[in-house]
């Protein structure tokens, strides 16, 4: 389209904004980059409201525009764009939550960690605004603090330590599982501060949620560290003797996708437990 601005704007203010987005990024696969930092610049300009625009987005078999590929869009779109938390929170988590179970659900969680690594602020607030009102918010409580990682590793793992000590228990599965999604400064060693949660919540919690989240974490900090194989494989050991369905299925994870990286010694604890999974239950193995 030769006036692309002119044709998004438009179409935002007579109330076709997303078939618009959608036929642009058809008419041209190979520009969808730019369709998106064009939708950010729009909306930074103040002309068009991308937040509102794709809020309005459905998963539905209906007629319309298709789903995944509008909302790979704004994925691309989302780190770049200068927006209050709150709301843009809210998109983020209605168009993970529309997606259903598809494969691809998640992939718009990386964008909002993008959005939120590129001011200081913004994971602050996103914080905030999920201890502020855990029911609509917890499902982002990972993204908050992995991407304030991105920014000051030593605050974000005291943040996830604090709420894996939570009274509330969706913070309790959250940040657990966030402890080994942090990031952390090249040639950085785990602090032993991340091992001592994981081992206390390895010690207290009995939920089955809570122990897929420690396996997957601590073996996200081996792959990390190796020097601490021992430490780790004994956390994965213990979760999995005190765990069910969520915690085999992380177990099945790692050996499906990460084969070429288990040590001898993990691979001792997994193989015996993923006995265990129930014949139900066999898209796991």
């Amino acid at each position: 389209m030769s006036d692309r601005r002119g044709v998004l704007t438009e179409a935002f203010k007579s109330g076709n904004f997303l078939e618009t987005v959608y036929a642009c990024s058809r008419a041209d696969r190979n520009e969808r980059e730019d369709l998106a930092l064009e939708l950010a610049a729009l909306h930074n300009e103040g002309l068009i409201d991308v937040i509102a625009g794709f809020k309005d987005l459905r998963n539905s078999s209906s007629s319309g525009p298709d789903f995944f590929l509008t909302r790979h869009i704004f994925e691309k779109a989302l780190p770049h764009l200068n927006a209050p938390v709150s709301p843009v929170m809210s998109c983020v988590l209605q168009l993970f939550r529309d997606a259903g179970q598809d494969m691809m659900a998640g992939a718009i969680i990386e964008g909002f960690v993008g959005f939120c690594a590129k001011e200081p602020s913004r994971p602050r607030e996103a914080l905030k605004e999920i201890e502020a009102d855990p029911e609509a918010f917890a499902d982002m409580l990972t993204a908050a603090l992995s991407a304030g990682s991105r920014i000051d590793n030593p605050k974000y793992l005291t943040e996830a330590i604090r709420l894996s000590e939570s009274g509330n228990i969706e913070f309790r599965r959250r940040a657990v599982y966030a402890v080994g999604r942090l990031s952390w400064p090249d040639g950085a060693i785990v602090t032993d501060s991340a091992f001592e949660a994981l081992e206390r919540s390895t010690a207290t919690e009995t939920d089955d949620q809570i122990l897929g989240g420690i396996v997957k974490s601590a073996f996200a900090l081996l792959q990390r560290d190796r020097t601490q194989e021992v430490r780790a494989v004994s956390l994965i050991a213990i979760a999995l003797d005190k765990g069910n369905d969520y915690a085999l299925h992380a177990a099945s994870e790692i050996f499906g996708f990460c084969t070429s990286e288990l040590p001898a010694s993990l691979c001792d604890v997994l193989l015996p437990q993923l006995i265990r999974v129930k014949p139900t239950n066999k898209g796991t193995l």
